[in-house]
């Protein structure tokens, strides 16, 4: 995993400083070339592991800004990024349900018909 990542870093940081015009560079006192194919294959993966991270931020209906300072802190630990992942689903899943006018109990977003009064809801939406 560590020379994967050696290898992302040095792919990365020819194509920021502009060294990938030579397509080869000196690695551990190895001399080594590259092609653009093998450059852009390695931004692709870079990007994509990016978004896999920031998941929970990109998912979150609320408190954007929260979530996303706490996903940039807790992106190192992998358990840390679980559970920011599954609040975030969770968050996002308790918004379905809303509250009865009339009775003031628990029922769908998109009833139309409160399950605990048999109160027509049609026209409070």
């Amino acid at each position: 995993m560590k020379k994967v990542l050696s290898f992302l870093f040095i792919v990365f940081s020819t194509e920021i400083f502009g060294s990938y015009k030579y397509h080869s560079f000196y690695f551990n006192g190895n001399h080594y070339s590259i092609s653009e194919s093998e450059i852009m294959l390695s931004l692709l993966i870079l990007i994509g592991i990016l978004i896999v991270c920031f998941i929970p931020t990109l998912i979150t209906k609320k408190n954007i800004k929260i979530i996303l300072i706490l996903n940039i802190f807790l992106i190192w630990t992998v358990i840390g990024w679980l559970i920011l992942l599954i609040t975030v689903i969770i968050r996002n899943n308790l918004e379905i349900s809303v509250f009865c006018p009339y009775c003031k109990e628990k029922i769908k977003k998109d009833a139309i018909v409160c399950k605990h009064c048999q109160k027509s809801l049609t026209e409070q939406k």
